[in-house]
């Protein structure tokens, strides 16, 4: 004998289905390697390394501002990008004095319309020096939360935590847009 379902009690239980193993949704992209080419990712993360490096001291020459720059960018690591709105977050990392091998993660959002020149750049937050490879776990709690558009204070130093997740910004610190460098309140 045949139990034959009603259509709608067919159609509703397949797209609970879907619903709750995600087969209505594509996969989201999060590497770099989804949205730019090795070239186009080479140009961009030089100027993402011009805006979040630290500044040469001395004046130099072009010429020699370029290699320091060119220098500083073969210490830097793409971990993730999204696309959203027009707009890419972006998650790299770069080595940070330490014993231990420790890096450094930054985040930030970039507008570019050809992929190849920033024309718009903010860094979110930048981390505590960590290992790399809980970098690499912490940086993707971070970068979802970040792109999603969720609170991250929660993460934000506190004397009352024992694990260090982000360094800036803090009650003290905060990214000033227009300088393109961090800043401390009130001064």
């Amino acid at each position: 004998m045949k139990i034959k379902l009603p259509t709608n009690l067919l159609f509703k239980t397949l797209w609970l289905i879907c619903i709750i193993f995600g087969c209505s949704e594509e996969k989201q992209k999060s590497t770099p390697e989804e949205y730019f080419t090795q070239s186009q990712k080479q140009s961009l993360l030089k100027q993402v390394v011009i805006k979040t490096a630290k500044k040469p001291e001395a004046a130099y020459s072009a010429a020699e501002i370029n290699a320091y720059y060119e220098t500083q960018s073969k210490d830097y690591q793409w971990h993730f990008a999204f696309e959203k709105n027009g707009r890419f977050f972006i998650f790299v990392s770069r080595s940070a004095p330490s014993l231990y091998g420790k890096r450094i993660g930054i985040a930030g959002v970039l507008n570019t319309s050809n992929h190849l020149n920033i024309n718009g750049f903010k860094e979110i937050f930048r981390t505590f020096k960590m290992k790399p490879e809980i970098l690499k776990i912490k940086g993707a709690t971070l970068f979802e939360k970040m792109v999603n558009g969720e609170d991250l204070s929660v993460y934000n130093p506190n004397p009352q935590k024992t694990e260090e997740w982000i360094e800036f910004p803090d009650e003290y610190n905060y990214y000033d847009s227009t300088s393109q460098s961090w800043k401390m309140k009130g001064l």
